[in-house]
């Protein structure tokens, strides 16, 4: 072997332009990779705020049961919103009690109640508002959950 070879091989390292072709292969990926990973980003942000909702949902049946099975005449309909409890129940707020059963971080704005069942609930979490709506009151089953929930951002 020459004393060159020698010198090059135990030098070891890149030579600038190796580096360069590194460095340009890692931007095109980055310029690839980058709208992807935002758009998981987002759909797991819309997927946490549907799964919030849900829980503020089932909270708050489960409000609306307790008290339906103790009052069905006035817990029939009924439309919940902050600052205003239902006309026959003055000294209780309902959508606190929902609030801390559900034990979500956001705000219920509001919550309607037809013959007993949650049908309406809308929830917002600063950034993200999703509104839960029944598909049909007749309906027991609730495979199709997404087609319930409706996410809009807050401008």
């Amino acid at each position: 072997m020459s004393k060159k070879a020698c010198r090059r091989r135990d030098r070891g390292g890149f030579t600038l332009v190796e580096l360069i072709v590194v460095l340009a292969i890692l931007a095109i990926l980055a310029t690839l990779l980058i709208p992807t990973m935002t758009g998981y980003i987002d759909k797991a942000n819309e997927e946490k705020i549907v799964a919030e909702t849900r829980m503020a949902v089932m909270a708050a049946q489960t409000v609306v049961s307790e008290n339906y099975a103790r009052d069905p005449e006035n817990w029939g309909n009924v439309e919940l919103t902050p600052g205003s409890p239902p006309d026959f129940q003055e000294d209780e707020d309902f959508l606190e009690e929902i609030q801390t059963l559900s034990e979500t971080s956001g705000d219920i704005q509001s919550v309607t109640v037809v013959n007993g069942k949650v049908t309406a609930l809308s929830y917002d979490n600063g950034k993200v508002t999703c509104k839960y709506h029944s598909s049909s009151e007749d309906s027991e089953s609730d495979e199709d959950v997404e087609e319930g929930y409706t996410v809009s951002t807050n401008d």
